[in-house]
């Protein structure tokens, strides 16, 4: 579970679980024994070492400025000191809350590193630093599609868009990986006009029933984009079609310029 998350991204996303999804998600009542004081070891150790993360070093990272936050975690702009480059990476602030969900965090990380599609963001690097979850992956310069829909957006350069958008989400579909929050905000236009999908923080891999974080009777998501099913919290019902009916909203807001639905 996890990407890149912008900050109209976050905004409107209700909670999440699992790998980036330790972003937002509300902590209150979930782990065991143990949990709370994992939670404040994390609190006295995230400020020290994120605080004076800007021109710091974090592993092999060293941080160049700070792309946003969730109320668990931050995303940087960073260089990768090793091998020479620009990546996004993602600092989850909040402690796993136990051996499980740390298993599943990584699982799910190989999982989705193993995508590979020209229109979805890659994943170089997952790992832990001082106690504190993080990964890396490509940082791409340009605007989310829905900035380009504030903008208005030419409809038949929106169709070819979401053409390609569909196109990588089936390809992400037969990896086994259902993403759960496609909508304008995760979807990134690079400097040539092609979209990369990103922000995976609710994504579900084949094999997974769900995120410990992720319970049923919670919605997970973006109300404005979500399908029934995952609108009314049925978490297990959630598959590849809810991905369908999510980008058929998509394709609702380029038409008519406006959302299908309030989200509320």
């Amino acid at each position: 579970m996890l990407g890149l998350g912008t900050a109209d991204s976050a905004a409107d996303t209700l909670g999440v679980g699992g790998l980036s999804g330790a972003l937002d998600i509300d902590l209150s009542g979930v782990g065991g024994p143990g949990a709370a004081d994992s939670l404040a070891v994390t609190r006295e150790v995230a400020p020290r070492v994120l605080g004076p993360m800007l021109g710091g070093v974090f592993g092999r990272y060293r941080i160049l400025d700070e792309l946003g936050q969730g109320g668990m975690g931050k995303v940087f702009l960073a260089e990768d000191v090793e091998l020479r480059r620009q990546v996004a990476l993602k600092v989850v602030l909040t402690p796993l809350p136990g051996a499980d969900d740390r298993e599943r965090f990584f699982r799910e990380a190989r999982a989705l590193a193993r995508i590979r599609h020209p229109n979805v963001i890659p994943i170089y690097d997952v790992g832990e630093e001082s106690g504190l979850p993080y990964y890396a992956m490509e940082y791409v310069a340009g605007e989310t599609l829905s900035a380009h829909l504030a903008g208005g957006l030419d409809l038949r350069e929106g169709v070819r868009i979401l053409a390609r958008v569909a196109r990588a989400i089936d390809h992400v579909h037969s990896s086994g990986i259902v993403h759960r929050d496609l909508k304008p905000g995760n979807v990134m236009l690079d400097p040539a006009g092609e979209p990369r999908i990103l922000d995976f923080g609710l994504a579900r891999v084949d094999g997974e029933a769900g995120a410990a974080l992720s319970r049923s009777g919670i919605r997970i998501g973006t109300p404005a984009y979500m399908s029934p099913e995952q609108a009314a919290g049925r978490r297990r019902e959630v598959d590849a079609r809810s991905d369908v009916w999510a980008l058929g909203t998509i394709l609702f807001e380029l038409a008519a310029r406006r959302r299908a639905y309030s989200g509320e």
